[in-house]
Order: structure tokens, then C-alpha cells, then sequence
């Protein structure tokens, strides 16, 4: 009776888990069928309101003159939004109030479109209605004025044409102004009315064009795609976690009919067909339970083993038999962790016997690397049956999603997608990174807000056509990034596809290649510069073998690269530098890493040649020596034209004498040397008498030939230790070492003079000239050089004076002269004070296309009392008192304020302004230049600030430092009168010079001196290789400019083009060169 009643309440237990089964079954195929229902409901909604956004676009082309699509696609709108919007078939009342404002929010934005488009229909209409009647009218009115066809009606026509094309404020106002300037000979009334008529329209036409325009700027406003998308997305994950929950309930049911079946099974075996139907009921559960994927398990309410399959006694990795009918939980534990299984985790080892959770439920636990997720529930006998689904495919999936969105996120590419028409929808941080612009900015802006411009129409073209259609566009584009800067980035664009092949999305993956292309330019521009520079180049590597040469180093050394490559640099060594040399160049190239210098090193034909040598040592970022760089060039015509330069600067290119610099050098080591030894000393100023005469008559070959015979005969009438120098034109010098007397010097001049006064045989004739002699000693009559030669040449003068051909000693009587000069400062002080100085200009032209560039300002003094006053008697009187600095700014300063009012009246020429080297001494700064062209408002680049070589001899840091700063602000710099220095050629690589300018001296004989000629290409020839410019001064013929022009001369000054002019004048001198 027990078994019967026990199988009588397992029937009815069976039959209710089945009734419930079933009834849970139709309920979710049921929610089922409402969720595909509802979906197409929403997608219906989705399609619509795409429709009817193509609806308002084909209205606005103003083509349609019927709305019978839109009206049926706005009642199809309107029933949709009723069923969506009822709670029987509709989306309201499922979840909670909140999803029901968001279909509420999503209706209502909804029906504002489709009151919008009602709107827009009928300002499209009466917009439609005045187009195809304006044209008409205008016609008329054409027709009725009898206009040309090119007429006023044409361009009214044209306009309100372009107006409606192409609407904006501009088209707007002309079309409007058209119409008020109408004008016909005479108004009729029926012109009047047609004119009416066209305003009429035209205020309609603007007014329902603005109107449309507002509409749609509305229209599109309207968030009604976002709040489906938002309803849509919400209601799946409401259903998503449902049917979750029904998967759920549905394992806990099958569960529960599989052990009711099995219990009710094994029970009527047990009494009706007795043990062996009973073993095969239990074999048939058996192959039931392990024919499911699912791991099963059930305890009773003693938590002993009732039921298992095979799977959840695989997941221990042990065969069935370690699981008996009846064994406790507990004895399975300490069986699992005496064999060391699970010892290290025992919660999770309590996990797999049995969901040890005080709510029966599901968990989440981890076995052998795998997830499994365990569905528990009560049985009504107190067990618990357990279900352990592995769900590791799934976790890995999630896993997988979620280090592709951290891949994407954190991926050191530029990231973006954009819809089909182009705009933003998502962003990767390196994206932002890269373009300045936040994920706020430009989220759904169009990512031509980075074109920077420089990418070709064409370009973009192409990459739309490879996308369009369905390829991968790969590229480089030059964007601009949000601060304005541009950046160079390769970027992959392709096409997102939808299941069914659309396109819905286009996916940008981008590289910043920027620094990629400098390096590639760097790289371009050092390749070029190795192949091309006129230096050569050899590269070495840690072992000093070479591994490259350019072009540059076959042509000096005549070592092909093939020959060279591989081998030590040493090849070259000319056996003329010891030892001691290349120990000391290798100490300074591995202590400070370079090394620079003039070298001796053989070619391979055996010729030994000069050069200049730099060396570099390039390091890894451990700091060892892995290459070294060698840069060289052939000095031998630069040592050449130097040797010849620096002989010609100081020695007399016509009498082969020390000239003025050498002599003075001379001079002042006569000084030292008699003021050590106690010596006397003399100085004889010599003056030809008569050589003008002859050179004006004979010519200034002759002259040429006499200075040379004089000089002879100066030779023969001194000692070797004595000196004979040319300071030029007809003076000559001659310094007398360690004299007894006076006498002795007397002597010399009288000899000198006899010497002279006998007769010169030129070109076949006897020609007779005479010497004046000035004399001065030291130390009686002066202790430095400078007054030595004042005084010489004062006593040169009383010769002159005292019928020439003779000698005279200085007296002090002849300090007249000094006082005289003395009042001369005394009147430049107060000329100074009285403004009687001026500026006059002299054109500097440029030799190619014969146009001023600059303007050399030149300082005159109108003296009150003696008239125009040359500037050789004053300036050398400005520099020894000091009055330089005074009357040199204010030169400097007058000359850029009237070369800015050149500017201002459209010629921006060059200013050049002399500069003392006694301004720079007494604190000329940069500063206080700046200063002053800021005030005046001269661009710096205008001015050139011409300095002599004596101030390139004073080779100080102090200098060197004062040119550099004077460089920096953008100033020019010109060195003037050059070649009459002393080696001021060795400082041009040292000193940052702009310009040269080369004496007058030099060129004035250039088209008849061989030297001179000489001379002028060596200068022009080593400026160009220093990358200076040349500007020849006091060009006074044709023969002049053309030779100078012929060897590259960049500037010319002289009176060939022009004397110095007044302001005025050099302005219209300016105007007539720029009408030429």
C-alpha cells in the first residue's frame, strides 16, 4: 500500500512537472512569436522614418507636384505609432515606466516630424508655385521693356536663377537690388502690374526658402532615430534577459521530470516486474543521463550520492567507480584531498560535490581551466539535483570581445568609424591623441575638419571610388591637426558589411607616419647632400675601415670607391705630419668627439695637396664609437689665392715693397727694438716731385715703370735691416734702425734725393723728377708710431713747401698743424650741436639685373665758415677724439629712419652705414641697434653695417661675440675696403660676414693691372666658395663693370651709375630705375 500510494503521488507529481512543462514551453514559444512581432513592429518603425527622410529630401529637390507617397508614408507612421504604442499588441507596460517614457519620448518626437513635414510640404509648394511663375513673369516683363537679350531682364533672370540654385545672403541682396534698380523708359500700368508681381513672387520665394530652411534645420534636430534606437535596444536586453531566465527554468524542469521519472521508474520495476526490469529502468536513466552534454548530479538530504552521469565524473579526471551510490559528500572530500586533488582549493572542491550555496540557485565555478555554470535546486525530498553547464566557449567569446574592444581602445593606431555619409560615430583614444580634437568635438562631425588642404581633389576622389566600391583605400594624407599643425598619417579605409554584404559603416585605421617623413626627408636631403657637396665625405667604421665615400672624394683623391672600401684612411697619409700630429688629432676626437684642421694627405697619382679636415665620431646609446665621419676639401687654390692675397695686402703689387700695412707692422717692431736697445731711430716720409706730371703725360704704364726703377734705387741707398715701404700713389717710407745721429739720417736723404734727382731712362727717354724729404726720430721726437708718422709727414710737407727736392727735420714749431686740427674738433663739436652735418646716398647696384639694392649713407659737413669740408679731414679726427661714437649713431640712426620712408613710398632698398670700431669699443650694443630699428620701424634685414678689417684683426672673443649677437637680430654684416688688410682673409670662415667689398683701389686698374685683375677674381672666387657676396666699390667705366660682371661681381658702386645724391634726389633716381 506504501509503494502504491508512493506511486500514486509520483504520478500526479509527474504529471503536474509535465502539465508545467508544457504550459512553460507554449508560454515561451508564445513570448517567442509577441518578440518577433513586437521587433518587426520596431523595424517597421525604423524603415518608415528612413522613408520618410528621403521623403523631406525629394521634396526639397521641389520636383513632386503630388505628395501621395509621403501622405501614404505618413499614415503608415501614424498606425505604427498606435501599435507601438497600445499595450495588447504594442511595447507599453512590459518592462517598467521607465522603457514606457521612452516610447512616449520616441512617439512624440514622431508625430513632431510628421507635423514638420506637413509644414514643409506646403512651404515647398508655394515655394514651387513662385518658380514656375517668376521665370514667366520676368519674360514678360523682358518681352513688354524690349531689352537686349544681354539686358537688365537677362541678369534679373540670371540672378534669381542663381538665387534658387544656390541660396545664400549674397545671391539673396543682388537679386533684390535688381528688382529696386528696375528701370524702363516709360511705366505703363500693366508694367507696374507686372512688376508688382515679380516682387510679389520674389518676397514669397525668399520668405518660403528661409522658412524651409528653418523646417529642416528642425526636422533633422528631432532625436527620433536615437529614441527608436534607445526603445529597440532596451526591449532586447529586456528579452535577452528573459529567455535567459527561461533557459534556466526549463534545465531546473527537465531535471525534475527526469528524476521524477527516474523514481517512479525504479519503483514500479521494483514491485511489478521485480529486480531486473528494475536494473534495466535504472540502465535506460542511466544512458538518458549520459547521452546529455551536461554534467548531473544528485544528492539527498543527507548530502549522500544518489545520482550521477559521466560527465560530472569527468570533471574530477577519475573513472565512475570512485563515485558510489550513497557515499557522503564528506567522504568524497577527504577522499579527493588525502590523493592531493583540489588540496589547494577546497571551497571549490565543495563547489563541484555540491553547490554549497545556502540559496539554491546558479554559480559560476572553474574546473581544469573550464567555467561551468551550476544550476542547483531542491527536490522535494530535500536533495539537491545539480546541472553543471560548461560554458567556456562563451566566456571565451566574451573574453575574446573584450580584448578586441581593449585592443581597439588601447591600440596605438588612430581609430574611427564613421556612418555611410561620412560622419564620426566612434573615436579610439590614440585618435584623439593625435588630432587635438576630444571624442565631444567630433563625434558627429565629418573628418574633412582635418584636411589640412594640401591633399589634391584627385586624391580624395579615388579613395571614394576604391571604397564605394567595395575595396580597401590605402594612402597618405597630409591632416591638419586642432592647433593648427599639420601631420603626415598613412591610413587603411574600408567598408563595414552587414550579413546581407551592405555597406553600413566605414572603418579608418591610421598611422602618424610625421616623423617617419622628416626622417625620410632627412634622409632624401642627406643623401643628396653626400653625392653632391663639392667636400668630400668618408665614412669609417669603430675599426677606422672605410665603409662609404662619395662622388666628391673620387674627384679629389682619385681613389675610386671600390678601391678604398674596406681599407684604413691612413692610404692617404703624405709622410709630412709626424707622429706627434695624428696622436693629438685622435686625443681630441675621442675626448670632445670632433676634430678640425688643416691636413697635408696624397692622392693617388702621388701628388701631395692641402686640405681642410673635419672629423666626427658617431656613438650608440651606450656611448661606444661605432662610426666616424670625415668631411674634407681641397684647399690648394684657397692656400694659393691666400698666399697671394695676404702678399698682396702687404706688400705694393707694382714695386714688389712692403705697402702701407706691412710698413706700419715694420714701424712699430723698429719702436720695440730701439726702445730696448736704446737705439735712435728715424722715419724718412718721402714725396716725389713731379711723378703726377709724368704719369698724366706718359701714361700710367710708365708711371708704373717709374715707381719701380725709384724703388730700386731706394733699395740700393739703405741697409738690409733697414725698411723701404709704398703707402701709395708717389709716397714712399723709410725706417732707419740703431743710427748714431741725426747726421745719419741726413745722410740717407741726401743720398736718396741724389739717387733720385738723376735722370730715369722711360721708354727710351731721360726723364727727370725730385724727392721731398720729411725726418723724424725717435725718441726724440715721438714714442709711438702714430706720431711718427704725423710728424714725417709734416716735415715732408715743409720740404714741399721750401721749393721740394731737399729734406727737413721735424720741428715742434710744426705743431701748428695740431692745434690747427684741434679747432677743428673744437667746430665738429658744435657742428654737431648745430646739425650742420648731412647724408648723402650712393646707390649699391646689382650687377645682374641693374637695380638698387642698397644704399650706402655717406656723412657731409657744411661748415658755417669753410664751406663743405671733405670727409678725409674729419673723419680720421672724429675716431681720435672720440666724436665718432657721437656723429656715428647719429649717421646710424638717420640712415634707417629715411631708408623706412623709402619703404613707406614703395622701395624697400638696403641701407649700408659705416661703423667705427671705436663704437663697438665704447659699448655699441645689439640691444641698443634693435632698439632703434623697432623706434624707426626698419625691418633688420635692411640694414648692412659695413666695418673695416682692422676690427677683424682685433680677433678677441669680445668680437667675435659682438659680430655673432649683431648677426642674430638679422643685421648685415660688410667688411670694407677689403684686401688692404692684413691676413684678413684667414677670418672669414671665423667671423659670420655677409658681404666684402673690394677697394677702389683694386678695381680702378682691373682692365689694364694683370695683378689687380688677379687679385679682384681671387677675392670674387674665395667669397663664392665662403658663400659671401662681393660688391666692388668706385666703378667709374664700362671696361670696369663688364670685367666684373664677367667673373661674378654680385654689386656694384661707383659713379659709373651714380655719384652720391641727397635723399631726394636718390628717390627719384629709384623711381626712374624701377620705370626702366
Amino acid at each position: 500500500m506504501k509503494q502504491e500510494r508512493f506511486i500514486t503521488i509520483a504520478a500526479i507529481l509527474l504529471l503536474l512537472s509535465i502539465v508545467m512543462a508544457g504550459h512553460f514551453l507554449m508560454q515561451q514559444n508564445l513570448a517567442s512569436e509577441e518578440y518577433t512581432a513586437r521587433m518587426e513592429l520596431l523595424q517597421r518603425a525604423n524603415q518608415l522614418n528612413t522613408q520618410l527622410d528621403r521623403d523631406v529630401q525629394r521634396i526639397l529637390t521641389l520636383r513632386p507636384h503630388h505628395y501621395d507617397s509621403v501622405v501614404e508614408t505618413v499614415s503608415q507612421i501614424r498606425a505604427n505609432r498606435k501599435l507601438i504604442g497600445s499595450t495588447d499588441v504594442g511595447l507599453r507596460g512590459i518592462i517598467d515606466k521607465r522603457f514606457d517614457s521612452q516610447i512616449d519620448q520616441f512617439l512624440e518626437s514622431s508625430q513632431l516630424k510628421s507635423e514638420i513635414l506637413e509644414r514643409i510640404k506646403l512651404e515647398a509648394a508655394l515655394l514651387r508655385n513662385s518658380l514656375q511663375y517668376l521665370p514667366g513673369l520676368i519674360d514678360e516683363l523682358h518681352t513688354e521693356t524690349k531689352f537686349s537679350t544681354s539686358d537688365f531682364g537677362t541678369h534679373l533672370l540670371g540672378a534669381f536663377l542663381n538665387y534658387n540654385l544656390f541660396p545664400s545672403s549674397d545671391h539673396q541682396q543682388r537679386l533684390e537690388q535688381l528688382i529696386k534698380d528696375l528701370k524702363v523708359p516709360v511705366w505703363t500700368e500693366s508694367l507696374h502690374k507686372l512688376r508688382s508681381s515679380i516682387l510679389l513672387h520674389l518676397t514669397a520665394n525668399i520668405k518660403h526658402r528661409e522658412q524651409i530652411s528653418s523646417l529642416i534645420i528642425d526636422y533633422d534636430q528631432l532625436p527620433s532615430s536615437q529614441l527608436l534606437a534607445q526603445v529597440r535596444s532596451r526591449y532586447e536586453s529586456f528579452y535577452k534577459s528573459q529567455s535567459e531566465h527561461f533557459y534556466t527554468i526549463s534545465q531546473i524542469l527537465i531535471v525534475l521530470v527526469l528524476s521524477l521519472i527516474a523514481g517512479l521508474t525504479y519503483t514500479l520495476y521494483q514491485i511489478r516486474i521485480a529486480r531486473a526490469a528494475s536494473d534495466s529502468a535504472n540502465r535506460q536513466l542511466h544512458d538518458a543521463l549520459e547521452s546529455i552534454s551536461e554534467a548531473f548530479v544528485l544528492f539527498d538530504d543527507d548530502n549522500r550520492l544518489v545520482l550521477w552521469n559521466r560527465q560530472y565524473a569527468e570533471l574530477f579526471g577519475e573513472s565512475a567507480d570512485l563515485l558510489q551510490l550513497g557515499v557522503s559528500q564528506t567522504e568524497l572530500a577527504e577522499h579527493y584531498l588525502e590523493r592531493g586533488d583540489y588540496a589547494a582549493n577546497s571551497s571549490m572542491l565543495n563547489d563541484l560535490l555540491l553547490n554549497s550555496s545556502s540559496e539554491v540557485g546558479g554559480s559560476e565555478i572553474l574546473v581544469n581551466n573550464c567555467h561551468y555554470l551550476v544550476n542547483s535546486s531542491t527536490i522535494s525530498t530535500g536533495g539537491i539535483a545539480s546541472v553543471y553547464v560548461d560554458i567556456t566557449e562563451r566566456i571565451e567569446m566574451e573574453r575574446k570581445l573584450y580584448g578586441l574592444s581593449q585592443a581597439v581602445e588601447q591600440s596605438p593606431a588612430s581609430i574611427l568609424v564613421t556612418d555611410t555619409k561620412g560622419n564620426i560615430e566612434y573615436v579610439n583614444p590614440k585618435f584623439v591623441e593625435l588630432t587635438g580634437y576630444s571624442e565631444e568635438e567630433i563625434i558627429g562631425q565629418n573628418p574633412r575638419i582635418l584636411k589640412s588642404g594640401k591633399t589634391s581633389s584627385e586624391e580624395y576622389k579615388q579613395m571614394w571610388k576604391t571604397i564605394d566600391s567595395g575595396g580597401e583605400w590605402r594612402g597618405e594624407f597630409l591632416n591638419k591637426h586642432k592647433n593648427g599643425d599639420l601631420y603626415w598619417e598613412f591610413a587603411s579605409i574600408s567598408g563595414i558589411r552587414d550579413k546581407n554584404g551592405e555597406i553600413t559603416n566605414y572603418l579608418a585605421v591610421k598611422e602618424d607616419i610625421t616623423e617617419r617623413k622628416q626622417v625620410e626627408e632627412q634622409l632624401r636631403i642627406a643623401a643628396a647632400v653626400f653625392n653632391t657637396s663639392n667636400e668630400g665625405i668618408v665614412v669609417t667604421n669603430a675599426d677606422n675601415q672605410i665603409m662609404a665615400v662619395n662622388p666628391s672624394f673620387t674627384k679629389i683623391t682619385g681613389y675610386r670607391s671600390e678601391e678604398v672600401i674596406g681599407k684604413n684612411p691612413n692610404l692617404l697619409n703624405s709622410g709630412q705630419h709626424g707622429p706627434e700630429f695624428y696622436n693629438e688629432m685622435w686625443v681630441q676626437l675621442q675626448e670632445k668627439g670632433y676634430w678640425e684642421g688643416e691636413i697635408w694627405n696624397r692622392s693617388k697619382s702621388g701628388e701631395v695637396y692641402p686640405e681642410w679636415l673635419s672629423l666626427s665620431v658617431i656613438k650608440d646609446d651606450e656611448g661606444n664609437v661605432i662610426e666616424h665621419i670625415a668631411i674634407f676639401s681641397d684647399i690648394t687654390q684657397r692656400k694659393n689665392a691666400e698666399e697671394k692675397i695676404r702678399w698682396q695686402a702687404n706688400y705694393d703689387a707694382i714695386t714688389g715693397l712692403p705697402n702701407r700695412t706691412l710698413f706700419r707692422d715694420r714701424l712699430s717692431s723698429a719702436i720695440s727694438n730701439a726702445h730696448r736697445e736704446g737705439w735712435t731711430s728715424a722715419l724718412l716720409f718721402i714725396d716725389l716731385d713731379h711723378f703726377k706730371i709724368v704719369n698724366d703725360t706718359l701714361g700710367h704704364a710708365v708711371g708704373d715703370d717709374l715707381l719701380k726703377q725709384v724703388a730700386e734705387r731706394l733699395i740700393d741707398c739703405v741697409r738690409e735691416a733697414d725698411t723701404v715701404a709704398r703707402l701709395g700713389g708717389d709716397e714712399f717710407t723709410v725706417i732707419l734702425q740703431g743710427i748714431n745721429h741725426s747726421d745719419d739720417a741726413a745722410a740717407v736723404a741726401q743720398k736718396i734725393i741724389n739717387k733720385i734727382s738723376e735722370p730715369f731712362i722711360l721708354e727710351g727717354n731721360e726723364t727727370f723728377i725730385g724727392a721731398s724729404i720729411g725726418i723724424t726720430l725717435y725718441p726724440d721726437d715721438a714714442s709711438d708710431a702714430d706720431d711718427l708718422i704725423r710728424n714725417a709727414d709734416m716735415a715732408m710737407y715743409r720740404a714741399k713747401d721750401a721749393g721740394r727736392n731737399d729734406y727737413r727735420f721735424f720741428t715742434f714749431t710744426m705743431n701748428e698743424q695740431v692745434f690747427e686740427r684741434m679747432q677743428l674738433e673744437k667746430d665738429m663739436r658744435a657742428g654737431l650741436e648745430r646739425n650742420e652735418f648731412f647724408l648723402e646716398y650712393q646707390p649699391i647696384v646689382d650687377t645682374v639685373n641693374e637695380q638698387t639694392v642698397h644704399a650706402e649713407a655717406l656723412v657731409r659737413w657744411q661748415h658755417p665758415e669753410h664751406g663743405l669740408i671733405p670727409p678725409d679731414r674729419f673723419i680720421s679726427l672724429a675716431e681720435e677724439s672720440g666724436l665718432i661714437n657721437q656723429l656715428g649713431w647719429w649717421v646710424l640712426e638717420n640712415a634707417c629712419a629715411q631708408a623706412k620712408q623709402w619703404s613707406l613710398n614703395g622701395y624697400p632698398v638696403g641701407i649700408s652705414v659705416n661703423l667705427s670700431s671705436r663704437q663697438i669699443k665704447a659699448g655699441l650694443s645689439s640691444e641698443k641697434i634693435v632698439t632703434m630699428l623697432n623706434e624707426v620701424g626698419l625691418e633688420p634685414t635692411l640694414l648692412t653695417l659695413e666695418i673695416t678689417e682692422g676690427l677683424l684683426l682685433d680677433d678677441t672673443e669680445e668680437t667675435l661675440l659682438w659680430l655673432n649677437t649683431i648677426k642674430q637680430t638679422g643685421v648685415k654684416l660688410s667688411v670694407d675696403d677689403f684686401g688692404t688688410g692684413f691676413s684678413s682673409l684667414s677670418y672669414l670662415k671665423r667671423f659670420p660676414v655677409n658681404i666684402i667689398k673690394i677697394d677702389k683701389g683694386f678695381v680702378q686698374d682691373v682692365t689694364h693691372d694683370h695683378d689687380d685683375a688677379t687679385l679682384v677674381k681671387a677675392i670674387i672666387g674665395l667669397a663664392e666658395s665662403f658663400n659671401i657676396n662681393v660688391v666692388a666699390e668706385g666703378v667709374e667705366t664700362e671696361g670696369q663693370l663688364k670685367f666684373l660682371r664677367q667673373h661674378n661681381c654680385d654689386m656694384i658702386q661707383g659713379f659709373y651709375y651714380s655719384r652720391p645724391l641727397a635723399a631726394e634726389n636718390l628717390l627719384g633716381y629709384l623711381k626712374q630705375g624701377a620705370a626702366a
